[in-house]
This record gives structure tokens, C-alpha cells and sequence, in this order.
């Protein structure tokens, strides 16, 4: 022992990118380090992923597109700003927060979904 303060030592098994939890004691433990940790919620987006398993994957992604409020999908650059700008000095006060980047598809009111 050298007299100092305790060292800290964290450990956190792999998780899922959506593991709010784990983003949370990220953003805890890390914090006095100046790690930040956040995740972006992110609905559906219009990618090629699923071009080699669906012949109708465009049709099929447009599906979702009513039920998000804002009525249609996600392109990909919309989410990189969402996560360019938690990466940037302008967030450098925002940590162990989750940013819903879905269209609006997750809001509700009380508990209950805004949209019937």
C-alpha cells in the first residue's frame, strides 16, 4: 500500500451496443477518468444490410416508415450527426444519456404512446 487513495478497478462483461445499464456505469465510473459514455437509440435506417437476405428489402424498410411520426426512415447521415455531435467538445457535459434518434417512434406521453 502506498498511502494513497484506492485504486479503482472496473470490469464490465461484453454487451450488447443497446445495453443502457452498462453505458450508465460506464458514464459513472468513468467520469472522474473524463470518459463519457452515451448511446443514440436509433430506429430504422435506410441501409443495403439487409439487400443479401430480403429481395424486397427497400419495400420492406419503408414499411416501418408509418410508424414513426415523422413518416419515413432514418437516413444514415442523420444518426452520424446525432453520434458526431455526442463526440464532439459541444457534449463534452452530457454523459450516461441514451438519444432517441427514431423519428419520434418511441415518445410517449405518460406512459403511453402518443400515436394510437
Amino acid at each position: 500500500m502506498n498511502g494513497g487513495p484506492p485504486r479503482r478497478s472496473v470490469s464490465c462483461p461484453p454487451s450488447n451496443a443497446t445495453d443502457t445499464p452498462s453505458s450508465k456505469f460506464v458514464a459513472v465510473e468513468g467520469g472522474p477518468l473524463g470518459i463519457r459514455a452515451n448511446l443514440v437509440a436509433a430506429g430504422v435506417i435506410e441501409t443495403d444490410f439487409l439487400d443479401t437476405f430480403r429481395p424486397d428489402s427497400r419495400q420492406h424498410l419503408y414499411s416501418f416508415a408509418s410508424a414513426q411520426p415523422l413518416g419515413r426512415v432514418a437516413q444514415p447521415e442523420e444518426i452520424a450527426e446525432v453520434l458526431c455531435f455526442l463526440a464532439s467538445p459541444r457534449a463534452s457535459f452530457v454523459t450516461g444519456a441514451v438519444v432517441a434518434a427514431g423519428g419520434g417512434f418511441t415518445a410517449e406521453l405518460n406512459g403511453t404512446p402518443i400515436a394510437a
